[in-house]
């Protein structure tokens, strides 16, 4: 009798052991956090939003789903007993040490994680997604970049402000601006800290201009 309770606790044991060992957590990427969703899809009803650096429990895989360029599946979590579906192109194995201590990294130091490039934009051009304000060709236009990739236009020539083109993170040190009208300006943090402010010419090569005030602007 005794042996058969022996058995049927180191029984007990075991599979605890294995349902710790099997479970799957995950860690949040999403810098401005991952909204949780009552189903698999963009128009899911929203039921919370995990902060960036959080930890999950994945209980299930969901659909596939092509979200800003990555390809992921759906997954459903649990966080702080809440259980929803969030985007898994936003979720890093938390078993990655390295991916975690980066990503963990560059949000303490208030820096952008990129998942689709799994590298950190600073907290220069981060801040700059704040509502911060690329100057424009001699203050012809000004640029206010909103955290959801919209662009406000306005300045001396801009008869009516309004939003206009969008921006992106790009190539590990840029902001790069589609201004609405065919072109492109960029914010790329230099070396020496400060930030160059530059446009794309017809063939494909970008070159600094004029700021408000310069001598060579023509008004």
């Amino acid at each position: 009798m005794k042996r058969r309770q022996t058995v049927k606790l180191t029984l007990c044991i075991l599979l605890t052991i294995l349902t710790i060992s099997c479970k799957e957590n995950a860690i949040v990427t999403a810098t401005s956090g991952l909204l949780m969703r009552d189903q698999p899809a963009l128009d899911g009803k929203q039921l919370d939003l995990l902060p960036a650096g959080s930890e999950v429990e994945v209980l299930e895989e969901g659909p596939m789903q092509v979200i800003d360029g990555t390809t992921a599946h759906w997954k459903r979590v649990k966080h702080n007993q809440t259980e929803g579906w969030v985007y898994g192109g936003y979720l890093v194995d938390s078993k990655d040490e390295a991916t975690v201590k980066q990503i963990r990294d560059c949000m303490n130091s208030d820096g952008y994680w990129s998942t689709q490039e799994s590298l950190c934009y600073p907290p220069q051009l981060r801040k700059l997604t704040q509502k911060g304000t690329i100057p424009g060709y001699c203050g012809a236009e000004n640029y206010t970049l909103f955290p959801d990739g919209r662009v406000w236009v306005s300045g001396m020539y801009v008869e009516q402000p309004r939003f206009l083109g969008s921006w992106s993170y790009q190539n590990g040190d840029s902001l790069v601006l589609d201004n609405g009208s065919g072109g492109s300006v960029r914010a790329r943090l230099q070396e020496n800290g400060r930030l160059a402010y530059e446009q794309k010419n017809e063939q494909g090569q970008w070159s600094p201009y004029a700021l408000a005030g310069s001598a060579s602007c023509p008004w």
